[in-house]
């Protein structure tokens, strides 16, 4: 959902290959045109796949947001243009995650049934810093239980705290990560989900400040498809 009439964040999910499937997420700093112009260099300078054919390579996003990093550094632009993002290969025969972040806010890992919620942190600065910037990636198993959700930080302020003062309404809350957590466990259920996503967006749209948003706000929920035996995705916001 953006806050404006355009959007400064991004999200790509794409199939690599026969057992591969890409998950980025990239929020550009500041909201409006601007914004929403950088994340198509964004989508586009992102490499996934060196080479064609039975020679392709599928590029590890640690790598990935690494070159992307060089690339933004190098392109001429306004000064203080920079942009957050995380990048995940799945595999969808071992269900492993391999995922790496420049400067976003880590995603998390859910499990039904669970109360426990599992926080994925990757090092890695902005893009558009340090051209020389590295970046670490994180491997993680999920099965059929597990649901990993991917988010920009607009959510921060989404949820604000209802015992706050009037000063203190618009700071960050982490109240979005049960929220959002919640959410996920119902991606194994397309009906379910559907109910729980429209309960979701009501309650995102009762919050202060729901009609002028400070800030854009986008959530992915990736979840094991029980019918499928594989990886599934689906848009939460």
């Amino acid at each position: 959902r953006p806050a404006t009439y355009v959007s400064g964040d991004l999200f790509d999910v794409e199939r690599l290959d026969e057992h591969h499937v890409g998950v980025f997420l990239a929020d550009a700093v500041g909201h409006g045109v601007p914004a929403a112009m950088l994340t198509l260099f964004i989508s586009r300078a992102l490499p996934k796949v060196d080479g064609l054919g039975g020679s392709a390579r599928i590029v590890p996003p640690a790598e990935a947001l690494s070159r992307l990093n060089r690339e933004f550094c190098g392109r001429p632009s306004p000064s203080g243009r920079f942009a957050t993002a995380i990048y995940a290969v799945i595999d969808t025969r071992t269900m492993t995650a391999e995922v790496a972040g420049a400067g976003h806010p880590a995603a998390i890992v859910s499990s039904e049934g669970s109360h426990g919620i599992r926080r994925i942190e990757s090092e890695g600065p902005l893009l558009g810093v340090f051209p020389d910037a590295s970046f670490e990636s994180e491997t993680i198993e999920l099965g059929r239980e597990h649901r990993m959700v991917f988010f920009t930080d607009g959510f921060e302020t989404a949820f604000p705290d209802e015992k706050a003062g009037a000063s203190s309404l618009k700071l960050p809350t982490d109240f979005y990560i049960e929220r959002l957590a919640r959410l996920a466990s119902h991606a194994g259920d397309a009906d379910s989900l559907g109910e729980a996503l429209s309960s979701f967006e009501g309650e995102l749209d009762q919050q202060m400040g729901s009609l002028h948003r400070p800030d854009d706000v986008t959530a992915l929920i990736v979840g094991f498809d029980r019918e499928a035996g594989s990886a599934g995705v689906s848009e939460a916001a």
